[in-house]
Order: C-alpha cells, then structure tokens, then sequence
C-alpha cells in the first residue's frame, strides 16, 4: 500500500539500541530494566520467553545454536514459499515468461531483509556472548569464565567456549561484518538507481513497473 516504514525502521533501532542497556554491570531501577526487557523484544529476544522453563534441559549452546540458524531457517522457508507459489503460477494459473514467473521474488527479498534487520542485534549478542570471559568472584581460581552465566571456563579445551569459539568467528565474520559489508557494497554499485528511486517516490511515482524503469 506504498507505506513508508521509515519512521517505523527509526522506533526499532532505538528500542534496539536502548534494550542492550540491560546487560550493562548497571543497577537499574526494576522499573527502568522491565522497559529495557520489553525493547528487546523488537530485537526478537528469546530469553524474554524463557524457554528452558519449558523445557528444562535445554542447554545454553542449544539456545546458541538455535539463534543462529534463524536466519538461515528464515531464509529456506522463504525460498520453500517462492518455490511453492512458482508452481502454482506455472501449472495452475498457466502462467509463462520470466517475468511472471519470478513476479513475487521482490516481496520476498524485502521480507528476508526485514527479517535480517530484526535478526541481526539478536544475532551479533550472541555471537559475542562467547568471546565474552570474566573472572568469577570467590572462585578460588584466576581463570575466566564465560559471561553468559554458564560458569563455563574460556580456553579449556573441550569445554562450551572451545566448542562454539570456530563458529563464533565465522558467523562474526558471515552475519555481523558481512551483512553491512555486502549492503555498502550493494547501496554503493546502485547509488544512482537509489537516487532515482528517492525522485520517483517524492513524484508520488515509482510504484508500479510502468513508472519504475
């Protein structure tokens, strides 16, 4: 309905930002961090669920795991749902030509990068969360454990952090540099179609294939 999200883009990178407060070593006033725990729930925040209440064995690195594969779970049933209207176009409506064919491609494009964009705060904590040591107080030791409270120690071989530490750095280096690296390197190659694009929608034009070439 040529809605303009932008306001909308600008309230959630605020509520994203503002929620990450809640892991700062800061006393907050019960009432400030319950504001902060619900502006994480615009960074889809699943610890706000609790999920372990629902299933009490469920370990930190399954929650890990399950974090980062939701973009890419996001993406394979966005691609099942291409496929599957795809056919339907094809051999129910009868439908033929490229064009027609991938007409619903664009919405689908634009619904994973709204979904990228909701993912990718969620995505970075955790990713982080393993290259995050402390010391524990009254430990007895001088060894760093990880920060996410799973009293795991850092650098013990076997243990949580030496499992998750390779895929720590890959989706660091895949997901939470990659994405703004590729959408600079896309918004930079198609600057002027960009620009014209601003034109066209402050002429009230652009929304339809006629007025969009």
């Amino acid at each position: 309905r040529n809605i303009n999200v932008a306001l909308i883009n600008t309230g959630v990178d605020t509520f994203q930002v503002l929620s990450l407060f809640t892991t700062a070593r800061i006393s907050w006033p019960d009432e400030v961090r319950t504001i902060f725990e619900f502006m994480s729930t615009f960074s889809l925040n699943i610890e706000i669920t609790a999920p372990e209440c629902l299933i009490p064995s469920l370990s930190y690195e399954a929650k890990w795991w399950m974090v980062m594969l939701v973009p890419i779970l996001t993406q394979a049933g966005l691609l099942l749902v291409f496929l599957c209207y795809a056919l339907f176009k094809r051999f129910v409506k009868g439908q033929r030509g490229r064009r027609k064919f991938c007409s619903h491609a664009p919405k689908l494009v634009s619904a994973f990068m709204v979904a990228l964009y909701f993912y990718y705060v969620l995505v970075s904590r955790k990713v982080m969360d393993v290259f995050d040591c402390e010391p524990v107080p009254n430990a007895g030791d001088d060894a760093l454990y990880m920060a996410a409270g799973t009293l795991d120690k850092c650098g013990e071989p076997g243990g949580l952090q030496a499992r998750l530490q390779p895929f720590a750095v890959f989706f660091l280096l895949f997901y939470t540099l990659g994405l703004p690296l590729v959408l600079l390197v896309i918004m930079y190659r198609k600057r002027f179609v960009i620009m014209t694009d601003q034109l066209l929608r402050a002429k009230g034009m652009g929304f339809k294939r006629a007025t969009n070439s």
